[in-house]
């Protein structure tokens, strides 16, 4: 027996093989930026400015051009289509984990794709996890473990669809994780 590939896959990843330093600097400049809004979520803090999306910053053109590639190649797996009255909204922060920060369960609904890049990720500081979105069907088998970890490194990338649930484990290590998230959403082209 084997399987056979006739759903899309809900979770990619890749590493971002350009240089990363330049990146890095900036994003420890955005987090004391007087411009940047600082967002304490349940042990987790972003850093957004409305008027700066981090993707959008001349440091991040060598990661843009490498993700769009792999950004097609999603998209074209999901068989995701725009209509000609719609457009790609995307939208990005800075998030920033010191010892013992994580992030609780969540989605991103209105998103058809989230992207989390790592700049900064050492070892125990804690990997992205996603619910295996077959938990309601497999509930009768009490050893399953419905969450699954997507262990990852500095310049890693990971692609998920932004319905799925996923959280963030607690960082066990001094160091900061630091990450940039890109949620993508399809828009109706402004008139």
């Amino acid at each position: 027996m084997r399987s056979i590939k006739i759903f899309p896959d809900p979770v990619w990843k890749g590493t971002f093989p350009g240089r990363i330093d330049k990146i890095l600097s900036k994003a420890d400049n955005f987090k004391s930026d007087k411009n940047v809004t600082t967002k304490k979520l349940a042990g987790h803090t972003q850093k957004y400015n409305t008027k700066d999306y981090p993707h959008d910053w001349p440091e991040l053109d060598e990661f843009n051009q490498w993700l769009s590639k792999g950004f097609q190649t999603v998209w074209q797996d999901w068989d995701l289509k725009l209509e000609p009255y719609q457009d790609l909204r995307f939208k990005s922060w800075i998030n920033y984990n010191s010892k013992n920060d994580y992030l609780l369960e969540h989605t991103h609904p209105n998103d058809v794709m989230t992207v989390v890049f790592y700049l900064q990720k050492k070892k125990n500081t804690g990997n992205l996890q996603v619910l295996n979105p077959m938990m309601y069907h497999w509930q009768n088998n009490p050893d399953t473990k419905f969450w699954k970890t997507i262990p990852a490194e500095t310049s890693d990338v990971i692609i998920i669809p932004g319905w799925m649930m996923h959280k963030v484990e607690i960082n066990d290590s001094d160091e900061e994780r630091i990450s940039m998230t890109i949620n993508v959403q399809i828009i109706h082209k402004e008139k």
